[in-house]
C-alpha cells in the first residue's frame, strides 16, 4: 500500500507541472485540460498525448475485461463487482483498484506485466479503443448513466480536485462547458451515442446502466457473471451485492487521494444517487439541457437512458 501511495503522490506532482490549455466557461472561469482538437479533451494526465498514440499498438488478450464509460458513470463500482466475480468471492479489494487499472493514467508496460485475466478501467471514446481489442474479441462492459447526474457528479469532482482541473467556477458555468463538450473526454453525447450506435449488437460488449444497477444490483451481478461465463452460487452473489453497496464502497474506498483534494471534498464517492440533478438544475438550465439532449440524441431513441428510477 505504501508503494501505491508513493506512486500516486509522484503522479499528482507530475500533473501539477503538466502543460495544459485553460478552457473558459461562459462566466470567465477556466478548466485545465489537454485540448487535442476535434472535440477531444483530456485531464492533465502526465504524458497523455504520447500515451494515446501508443494505445494504437497495445496488445490485447482474449480474456481481457474492459470497464468503460464516460467519467463519473460508475466505473469504480462496476470494476469492484467484476473483480469479485472473477475471484468468486466478496473479499475486499485494494482501495487503489481503479487507480492501478486506469488505462489512461499509466504507461502500458504496466498492463503488459499484469496476469490474466486483466481488468482494465477506461473512459475512452470509441475510436480510441486499441484495434487489437476488437481483433482479440476482448470483453467490454460499457456503463451508461443519465447525463444530468453525470454533469452534477463531474462538477463536484472538478471542484474537489483542484490540483488537476484548477476549476473554481459555478455549476451554471460548468453546465455551459458540459453541453459544449469542453470537459475531460469531450462530449458526453458523442461518447455515449458512438458506443451505442456501433456496438449495441456486439455480443462481446455488455451495456449496463447506472440506474439499473441502483434499482437491482443482484440482477447486475448476475448479468455480468453470465457475460463473463462465470457460474456463481447464490450465496456468493448475495455477498457481492452486500459488499458492493454504495455505503460499503464509500466507507472502504472513499479516502483514496483525498489528502490532495480540497478541504471537505467528497472523494471518489459522493452520493451515488439517481436524480440528484433535481437538486442542482434550475428550470432554465433543465430546459436548455433537454433541448440539447433531444437534438444530440435524436438518432438513438432506443438508448436506455433513465433520468429517474
Amino acid at each position: 500500500m505504501a508503494n501505491e501511495d508513493q506512486d500516486l503522490e509522484r503522479w499528482i506532482e507530475e500533473i501539477e507541472k503538466e502543460d495544459t490549455q485553460l478552457v473558459p466557461d461562459c462566466e470567465g472561469n477556466t478548466i485545465r485540460l489537454h485540448d487535442l482538437g476535434n472535440g477531444e479533451y483530456y485531464p492533465a494526465f502526465p504524458n497523455i498525448k504520447a500515451r494515446l498514440e501508443k494505445m494504437k499498438a497495445f496488445e490485447a488478450r482474449e480474456d481481457d475485461i474492459w470497464i468503460n464509460s464516460f467519467t463519473r458513470s460508475g466505473n469504480n463500482w462496476h470494476q469492484e463487482i467484476v473483480t469479485m466475480i472473477l475471484q468468486s468471492s466478496s473479499k475486499a479489494t485494494s482501495a487503489m483498484l481503479k487507480m492501478n487499472n486506469h488505462f489512461e493514467m499509466w504507461d502500458h508496460e504496466l498492463f503488459d506485466a499484469k496476469p490474466s485475466p486483466r481488468t482494465i478501467n477506461a473512459h475512452l471514446i470509441h475510436s480510441r479503443i486499441p484495434p487489437d481489442v476488437w481483433m482479440k474479441k476482448s470483453k467490454i462492459i460499457y456503463i451508461l448513466r443519465n447525463p444530468k447526474d453525470v454533469a452534477v457528479s463531474n462538477y463536484n469532482w472538478y471542484i474537489d480536485t483542484g490540483f488537476m482541473y484548477g476549476y473554481t467556477g459555478t455549476f451554471n458555468g460548468f453546465i455551459s462547458l458540459f453541453l459544449e463538450g469542453k470537459v475531460g473526454r469531450g462530449s458526453w453525447f458523442t461518447h455515449v451515442r458512438d458506443w451505442w450506435k456501433k456496438e449495441k449488437e456486439n455480443p462481446n460488449v455488455l451495456f449496463l446502466t447506472y440506474e439499473q444497477s441502483k434499482r437491482d444490483l443482484e440482477r447486475t451481478v448476475k448479468r455480468i457473471s453470465e457475460f463473463l461465463g462465470r457460474n456463481l452460487a447464490s450465496d456468493v452473489i448475495q455477498s457481492i451485492v452486500d459488499q458492493c453497496s454504495f455505503n460499503v464502497m464509500k466507507e472502504h474506498k472513499g479516502s483514496v487521494a483525498k489528502q490532495k483534494m480540497r478541504e471537505g471534498a467528497h472523494g471518489f464517492y459522493r452520493k451515488g444517487e439517481v436524480g440528484d440533478w433535481k437538486n442542482w438544475f434550475t428550470i432554465a438550465q433543465n430546459e436548455k439541457f433537454d433541448a440539447v439532449y433531444q437534438e444530440k440524441m435524436k438518432d438513438v431513441d432506443d438508448i436506455p437512458i433513465q433520468f429517474t428510477i
